[in-house]
C-alpha cells in the first residue's frame, strides 16, 4: 500500500472522530436522548461507530480511485 493512498482513510477516521460526538451533542440539543442513559458511553460509542464509517468510506474512495 502506497501511504498516498492511506490519505482517504485516515482523513475519514478523522473526520470521524470529530463527527461522533458532534452529532451526539446536537441531537442532544434537540431533545433526541440516546437509549443509553450514561451519556460518556453514548459519546464513547458515537465516536467508534463514526471513525468505522469514516473509514470505511475512506477505504472505499481509496479503492475506487485506485490505478
Amino acid at each position: 500500500m502506497k501511504p498516498k493512498q492511506d490519505t482517504f482513510a485516515i482523513l475519514g477516521a478523522t473526520l470521524g472522530m470529530l463527527l461522533g460526538p458532534l452529532v451526539v451533542i446536537l441531537l442532544h440539543n434537540y431533545g433526541i436522548k440516546s437509549p443509553i442513559s450514561d451519556d460518556t458511553i453514548t459519546l464513547t460509542l458515537s465516536i467508534f461507530v463514526f471513525t468505522a464509517l469514516g473509514l470505511m468510506v475512506g477505504m472505499s474512495i481509496k479503492r475506487s480511485h485506485h490505478d
